[in-house]
């Protein structure tokens, strides 16, 4: 799980513990993610987790990702429901990501 929100999501790991990671987007950004865990192997059925959403802070960020992910031929889908850009993609344990950046409100 380390290696894919680190390397292949690209989020910044700003602390590593025995027992968590914990990442944002930049150095300066809050904390937002923390990966928690134990020697306890858990079902993935059982993992806690089915679903969650990362809002970009801009589209720039959400697009250099798009394409890191289309490089490595990495699985995922997109949607566009005219008030966002959103892209869908599971990570190693199956739970469903959805990533996404709000489009300029239109008056």
């Amino acid at each position: 799980m380390r290696l894919f929100y680190r390397d292949i999501l690209s989020l910044i790991e700003i602390q590593a513990s025995p027992r968590g990671y914990f990442y944002t987007f930049t150095n300066s950004d809050t904390l937002f993610l923390t990966l928690n865990f134990d020697e306890h192997k858990t079902n993935k059925s059982q993992s806690g987790l089915y679903h969650f959403a990362l809002l970009f802070p801009n589209a720039a960020f959400l697009a250099n990702l798009i394409e890191r992910l289309i490089l490595i031929d990495y699985p995922l889908g997109a949607g566009d429901p005219n008030f966002n850009e959103a892209f869908y993609l599971n990570d190693p344990n199956g739970n469903s990501i959805e990533l996404y950046h709000d489009r300029p409100e239109v008056v």
